[in-house]
């Protein structure tokens, strides 16, 4: 099933799920998007966040 969500609750979404710890990847699967780059123009990362996740990745 395709999800057809408008822009705004796709980007609250996106970042709700990020917030709560949910890796980019499944983002972007369930997003539907074939780059991640395109699942991070959804996302409103904090910069606290941010420094945690560059953390969390290396």
């Amino acid at each position: 099933m395709r999800w057809c969500l408008c822009p705004s609750l796709r980007r609250s979404t996106a970042t709700n799920l990020n917030e709560k710890g949910v890796l980019i990847g499944e983002i972007q699967r369930l997003l539907g998007h074939s780059d991640y780059q395109q699942t991070l123009a959804y996302i409103d990362i904090r910069p606290e966040r941010r420094a945690e996740m560059f953390t969390l990745a290396f």
